[in-house]
């Protein structure tokens, strides 16, 4: 497609120029930026792509999939490397060993005139050589969450899915790479827009269960906002609706720890209302609704507060602000790494660097930058 190529040189020439730059004039409180190359990112992930010890940061954009290669101590980097030319319709994209043979492969989803297809991208030649397989379709336009984990603990990468119609998971059954088989689970189709199906471990089992966002909907009307399936397998409890802890346009979520106490708690923000949620988990998977944070874009959690280790922070895409609980309240004082940056899903913790310590990468979608933030 034209519009693809078009992006692709324009970037790559774009990259070249900038290549290996390092942008560390700005300092946000703790955190030095230093400047990756320029894209009009959707979604990244870091990961070692092609073997040689450091992180690397794939990124997808509206019409295609790329990488950009860590040169040393991820302030060399060389130029947009492409992928493949796709609609990328995800949300999400994940770096993840999906056929198990020891590199880091791509998980995403794309629109085509069929419909939204979930697919995953076969790393070969550390990097030089990539194969797409397409694994399953669902129901609607856009597909908007595809996120790879081992669901049903056989030992096998699956992954969780949400689209504008259906949400459910689709199974790796058998079968030897690149050649397995699937089976889809359905957990339910509608007139609901799901926007993001986040599998984690929530009880006490072994199996996951999935985390489910309605952003909006008209069909059935809208009754709940924030669901999550298999609690026990097979059921679903609704944790926001209209009438119980509203979260309207309710976007993404992710599971954290936030009190220490060894239960994954869960966070889910909302576009809309510019608010995110906490709810703890009591045990064995039983969530009442704990607060209130700052809004958000994106979510994901890791360990930052060195007074507290046991607890997880939660970091927020979009001003990119790292949220501690204190024991009796939220620390929200650590500064907006940007402000009015409008990214719906550009957000990953990685330790960029190598000291021992999450860094955060993502775009500033004012000037089409991606970037990471060192921690020092």
């Amino acid at each position: 497609m034209k519009v693809g190529s078009s992006w692709l040189l324009l970037t790559t020439v774009i990259s070249i120029a900038v290549a290996g730059n390092v942008c560390n004039a700005s300092v946000y409180g703790p955190f030095s930026l230093v400047h990756v190359g320029f894209a009009s990112t959707v979604s990244v992930d870091a990961g070692d792509i092609d073997g040689d010890g450091d992180q690397d940061i794939v990124v997808s954009t509206a019409m295609a999939v790329g990488w950009y290669k860590n040169n040393g101590a991820a302030s060399q980097w060389s130029a947009y490397i492409p992928i493949d030319s796709v609609n990328w319709s995800c949300n999400s994209l994940f770096v993840r060993d999906f056929d198990g043979d020891g590199d880091l492969d791509i998980i995403g989803g794309r629109q085509t005139s069929s419909g939204s297809v979930i697919s995953w991208w076969q790393n070969s030649s550390q990097g030089a050589t990539w194969t797409r397989f397409d694994v399953g379709t669902f129901a609607g336009s856009p597909l908007n969450w595809a996120e790879p984990a081992d669901i049903n603990a056989d030992g096998k990468m699956d992954i969780a899915v949400a689209s504008y119609g259906e949400i459910g998971w689709i199974q790796r059954v058998s079968g030897t790479a690149p050649n397995f088989t699937y089976l889809k689970t359905s957990y339910e189709t509608s007139g609901y827009q799901y926007r993001c199906a986040h599998p984690a471990n929530l009880d006490s089992d072994a199996q996951l269960e999935i985390t489910g966002t309605i952003y909006y909907g008209n069909a059935p009307p809208m009754n709940r906002h924030v669901s999550i399936w298999g609690l026990p397998q097979g059921t679903r409890v609704d944790i926001s609706t209209p009438q119980l802890n509203p979260l309207a346009g309710a976007f993404a979520a992710w599971d954290f720890d936030f009190d220490g106490d060894g239960d994954k708690d869960v966070a889910v923000c909302s576009l809309s209302t510019d608010k995110t949620k906490v709810w703890k988990n009591n045990g064995n998977g039983q969530f009442v609704y704990h607060s209130q944070v700052p809004g958000a874009t994106t979510l994901r959690s890791g360990y930052f507060d060195s007074t507290a280790p046991f607890r997880q922070s939660l970091v927020t895409g979009g001003d990119y602000k790292i949220l501690n609980w204190t024991g009796t309240a939220w620390d929200t004082s650590d500064v907006a790494l940007i402000t009015g940056n409008n990214s719906q899903s550009g957000l990953d913790l990685a330790d960029m660097d190598l000291d021992g310590d999450l860094d955060i990468v993502g775009p500033t979608m004012s000037n089409n930058r991606l970037v990471w933030w060192r921690k020092p």
